[in-house]
């Protein structure tokens, strides 16, 4: 098998594991952004598809949840804190455990991996969120 297609795998299998923590940021997603704001979630699953970059995805909600007006609901219950947190962070050390040999060490590589994993985070959140009705 290719270095690409066990990538490839390796992904998608650690992205499995994503669902239940997903599913809790869709669920505070949705609590924090009803109904006309829907296009914020959709503005940032189409950022991290279209990132070239993992900064492109953790500066475009670092400047949501920076943003100057009253009630932001990316600050709210410190849901844009929280996300910035786990992809920057957690994500991060999923690179690290994926099941591939060689390991990932190589610098581009796991900065591609890692905007991958954020790419499908970021889908399992947003399908959450609409699940509970956050296109209505």
């Amino acid at each position: 098998m290719t270095r690409e297609l066990q990538l490839v795998r390796a992904v998608a299998l650690e992205a499995d594991g994503f669902y239940e923590t997903s599913g809790e940021f869709g669920a505070k997603a949705f609590g924090c952004f009803p109904g006309k704001q829907k296009s914020q979630m959709k503005n940032l699953e189409c950022i991290a598809n279209s990132a070239l970059k993992v900064a492109d995805v953790l500066d475009y909600v670092k400047k949501q949840i920076g943003k100057d007006k009253p009630d932001n609901p990316w600050r709210e219950d410190r849901f844009g804190e929280c996300l910035l947190t786990h992809l920057e962070t957690d994500i991060r050390k999923r690179v690290g455990t994926l099941t591939v040999n060689p390991p990932v060490t190589d610098r581009a590589e796991s900065q591609r991996v890692q905007l991958q994993l954020i790419r499908e985070f970021v889908r399992q959140m947003v399908a959450q969120y609409e699940f509970l009705g956050g296109t209505n």
